[in-house]
């Protein structure tokens, strides 16, 4: 059995009544953990999910959804190419302007647990993948990019302290 976890949108409208929305993937669901982080900027919002259902395959997608005149839409799903099943892609976003950080703190590429952040830039109304970033003195279980936040010009990266 799928379960389906629904994210809710909670707004005000003039009167300061309130107005729930669920919504959840439309379109590339891995079905587990929808809503692990969130973050929003204007009308869009950026939802990650995780599957810890099975810490050995911790598969992460990330959603972006537009909140437009007819409802909350999902107009893109991020997942790189290159990830494995225990990169934990997606256990950090975020978004701002024309620019989405993710974060993969389990990536290997460099060493075992170094961690990486993905850049998706927007142009022509179009998201791409723009760049993978790693720490220049990278080590084993820096765990990179375990929180990631964009801000006005700056890009915020966490990693662990060995």
């Amino acid at each position: 059995m799928k379960k389906i976890t629904y994210l809710l949108i909670l707004s005000f409208n003039l009167s300061f009544g309130q107005n729930l929305t669920g919504f959840y993937p439309t379109s590339g669901a891995n079905g587990s953990q929808f809503g692990y982080k969130v973050d929003a900027d204007g009308n869009h919002i950026l939802v990650s999910s995780q599957n810890n259902q099975n810490p050995t395959s911790n598969i992460g997608k990330v959603y972006l959804f537009e909140n437009t005149l007819i409802g909350i839409i999902q107009t893109n799903t991020f997942y790189p190419a290159d990830a494995l099943s225990t990169d934990e892609f997606g256990s950090a976003i975020s978004l701002k302007n024309d620019f989405i950080a993710v974060g993969s703190p389990k990536n290997d590429e460099l060493a075992e647990n170094a961690g990486a952040v993905y850049i998706y830039k927007k142009t022509n109304n179009v998201w791409d993948f723009s760049q993978k970033i790693t720490a220049f003195d990278y080590e084993a279980n820096d765990i990179f990019g375990i929180d990631v936040k964009l801000i006005n010009d700056y890009m915020f990266v966490s990693t662990s302290v060995n």
